[in-house]
């Protein structure tokens, strides 16, 4: 593969890495939660009940840190535990009125937002976007699992 292409996609992925994380950055404080809590919200929305380690391993997030985050969070009546019927050692994770109002209120700020910056893009190219931002999380997806940045420890990051 071209080394000049790969090059140029690296900095254009530098460069959407640091638009995302501000824009994600602004739009977290504007809610009044913090980025853990906001990606457990939105997980909890999509899939109703999930326990902490399918939410640990779905948002790939440290153990202790979810622990800790959804501990605070069932504390300020975000979240709520349930006994797993399933696996009476483990609780089940899920939202509370409070909850549900949070993220209906994200849901309707950040499709907002979106809204505003796919208005210019005609059917096909919103399409295409989506398409190809779904083929990148497959790839990225790949790469993250197969763990470390460099070949096996033959060189040094």
């Amino acid at each position: 593969m071209n080394e000049t292409f790969i090059m140029d996609f690296r900095q254009s992925m530098r460069k959407m890495e640091r638009l995302l994380s501000g824009s994600i950055r602004n739009d977290v404080e504007c809610c009044g939660i913090k980025l853990n809590e906001c990606h457990i919200l939105m997980e909890l929305d999509s899939c109703g009940t999930a326990a902490v380690s399918e939410l640990t391993e779905t948002l790939g997030m440290d153990k202790s840190i979810l622990s800790r985050t959804v501990d605070r969070m069932v504390r300020d009546g975000y979240l709520k535990r349930s006994e797993n019927p399933d696996d009476r050692r483990q609780k089940n994770i899920s939202l509370t009125e409070k909850g549900l109002l949070k993220t209906r209120d994200i849901n309707a700020e950040m499709n907002g937002k979106y809204s505003r910056i796919l208005s210019d893009l005609n059917e096909p190219a919103m399409k295409r976007a989506l398409e190809s931002m779904a083929y990148l999380n497959t790839l990225f997806t790949t790469i993250n699992q197969a763990g470390a940045c460099c070949d096996e420890g033959e060189r040094e990051c």
